[in-house]
């Protein structure tokens, strides 16, 4: 083969994505004596695109030499420094390019990218702006802008290049997977995932996977998250982010054995892998072990570690370590060193309230609670909450309940704890998976993933109206798919509680699908509820819980849906207040026993002294007697829980 074709043939390798074979072609031919700046170029673009800067360094030098007027020579020989770090010798390179061809974009969207390395973002604006002035259709070069504007903080400029970059070529992957994050941030997660799936469909890359499943993981899709990071390493074995995150949502299905599996096999590659340590003594507090958890956060702590994850556990089981104090202190130090922007923060804001409110200092409490909520700055979106409730209880009237099919199931299998966060039903789940009947089956997300599924199912028809266009065969199908969902937590125990609190709103679905399940609804003084809410972090389903006037209003609306269920339902409901609980444990736990078919055993008052993992905000509570000291737990705060008050409809010094 002679030359000019040996060249062609490479140049076209490269343009195919086959850089490896066209590398292979060049160096036979690139000898020390070779003064064919082509072959020069062409092996410089090779070896820079098979992740080899600095043999593509050589490969633009030797260029250079022989071409010193060949623009885009001087500027690929700067990109190859910039991979590289050596960021004043690349920008020497991008000032020659733009000697020898002012008219050019692509160094001046190099110097965009410098800039950003260097963290000088207006000047990295500016560099890509004079790109796009000289090539205002170059999607290149807005999605770079784009970048840089999102790490400015211009989330809608940044969002807007985005776009028009993908109008100018919707083949550009990363401009997708931008445009993902972006509206992930907005909490547009519908827009997300159709950009996330955009990236996927044009290149399959481990990054993609683990931001799709972060935002699964924030809307609390824990399968979704599972199979989107067991993708990303399929593709990368190696990524340790991919690793370590699904490990953590492994631990929030309670697959704990799965997830200690993935996050040691991280630390054997990174031994102080902050997140996997914080995670793994997380899963050992969530058993019962706050010794073995200490233990195992004591190396980072004491080494001086600063991740937002390790403090934020060790401050959670602080106080059954007998360290509160030490723990606060170490948050302080923590909040005032910390960027406003660190992920997590918010957590360290809840993890000191408690501390601070455990030390009776309640203003300092409430404000670190309040701050905790203002970090995050999505909308709380009450407004589309409380039509979702109007929209299920006009659709659930009693005549339609009575004219729809159900699914002749008649299993009573299932007991459905239901109500607000934070009302008490982990308590009540606790006392009953005591019973040697019951398996306590947690946070199950089964019926949210039917309700979830059902309108693609049917002609894309919303929830709950999509409903009617179900048989009794249908019924009976999603009866028995969650039916085996608890089969596989239990095959032998008689009752299996689903305690998903929100389950409230899919009463009417339950009465359909599982006609004799029992459904326990836990009630708790609403201003206790509601600021016990407001003191946890809660994923993206609860934005109405940042704002105190906007966690009023829900709640209500939430009391009036009940009292629909309670009127058109014939479901078997027993409603138990948290007060009464805590008063007089033995009548209310053999109420609860005998509701859900039962014999009495003392078990039940023993209910501290079980080993099953509690993986909830409540899992250090339940494993103590019984106390009384979260009753009217809304005095404390009384001075500053004004707007929950209003958004209540409670009068401020009302009883």
């Amino acid at each position: 083969m002679k030359l000019p074709q040996i060249k062609q043939k490479a140049q076209q390798l490269i343009q195919m994505g086959q850089p490896d074979r066209a590398k292979s072609l060049l160096e036979a031919h690139a000898e020390p004596g070779c003064t064919d700046s082509d072959i020069w170029f062409l092996l410089g673009l090779a070896r820079g695109q098979t992740a080899d800067p600095t043999g593509a360094e050589h490969a633009f030098r030797r260029c250079t030499k022989i071409r010193p007027d060949l623009f885009g020579a001087w500027d690929n020989l700067g990109i190859s420094l910039l991979q590289q770090g050596r960021l004043d010798e690349a920008e020497t390179c991008f000032a020659t390019s733009i000697r020898l061809n002012a008219s050019n974009p692509i160094p001046h969207l190099s110097l965009g990218q410098l800039h950003r390395a260097r963290q000088t973002m207006t000047a990295s604006e500016a560099a890509l702006r004079e790109a796009l002035m000289l090539d205002p259709r170059n999607a290149a070069v807005r999605l770079e802008l784009a970048i840089t504007l999102r790490l400015q903080g211009q989330a809608d400029a940044a969002l807007a290049e985005v776009r028009a970059a993908l109008k100018r070529n919707p083949g550009l992957a990363p401009a997708w997977h931008l445009q993902g994050e972006l509206l992930h941030a907005k909490a547009d997660f519908q827009g997300a995932l159709e950009a996330f799936q955009g990236a996927l469909r044009l290149q399959p890359l481990a990054e993609t996977w683990c931001s799709l499943g972060r935002m699964m993981e924030e809307l609390n899709r824990r399968d979704a998250a599972r199979d989107s990071y067991q993708q990303a390493l399929k593709l990368q074995p190696g990524n340790l982010h991919a690793r370590v995150r699904l490990g953590v949502v492994l631990s929030g299905k309670g697959e704990f054995d799965s997830a200690r599996a993935h996050l040691e096999t991280t630390l054997k590659a990174e031994p102080a892998h902050p997140v996997a340590t914080a995670e793994l003594a997380n899963i050992l507090a969530l058993q019962g072990d706050y010794t073995e958890a200490g233990q195992r956060l004591q190396p980072l702590l004491s080494g001086g570690d600063t991740s937002v994850d390790v403090a934020r556990v060790y401050a959670e089981i602080s106080p059954r370590l007998g360290q509160p104090e030490a723990a606060l202190e170490l948050l302080e130090q923590r909040l005032e060193r910390t960027e406003e922007t660190a992920p997590g923060l918010d957590g360290l804001f809840f993890a000191a309230g408690r501390l601070y409110e455990r030390a009776g200092r309640y203003e300092a409490a409430f404000h670190h609670y309040q701050r905790a909520q203002t970090l995050r700055s999505l909308p709380d979106d009450i407004d589309r909450h409380l039509q979702e409730m109007d929209t299920i209880r006009a659709f659930f009237s009693a005549e339609r309940l009575a004219a729809l099919p159900d699914s002749g199931c008649d299993s009573q299998r299932p007991i459905f704890i239901v109500g607000m966060p934070r009302s008490g039903t982990s308590l009540v789940e606790q006392i009953l998976a005591s019973h040697p009947g019951v398996h306590g089956g947690g946070e199950l997300t089964d019926l949210w993933q039917i309700v979830q599924q059902l309108p693609g199912n049917t002609g894309n028809k919303p929830y709950p109206a999509c409903l009617e266009e179900l048989t009794a065969q249908d019924l009976h199908g999603l009866a028995r798919r969650y039916l085996d969902g608890l089969e596989r937590l239990s095959a032998e125990a008689a009752r299996v509680t689903d305690k998903l609190p929100h389950n409230f709103l899919h009463l009417g679905l339950v009465r359909l699908l599982l006609p004799q399940a029992r459904v326990i609804h836990c009630v708790r003084d609403a201003r206790d509820t509601c600021l016990s809410i407001y003191s946890h972090r809660f994923n993206t389903g609860h934005l109405y819980a940042r704002n105190l006037h906007s966690l009023g209003r829900y709640y209500r609306a939430y009391e009036r849906l009940m009292a629909h269920w309670e009127q058109v339902l014939d479901l078997p409901l027993l409603t138990l207040t948290y007060e009464s609980l805590v008063e007089d444990t033995e009548a209310q736990s053999r109420r609860l026993v005998e509701f859900c078919g039962l014999d009495w055993t003392s078990a039940c008052l023993r209910f501290y002294e079980q080993q099953r993992t509690v993986n909830t905000p409540s899992h250090a509570q339940v494993r103590q007697p019984v106390y009384t000291s979260a009753v009217q737990r809304w005095r404390r705060f009384e001075p500053w829980i004004g707007a929950l008050n209003e958004g209540l409809g409670t009068v401020h010094n009302q009883d």
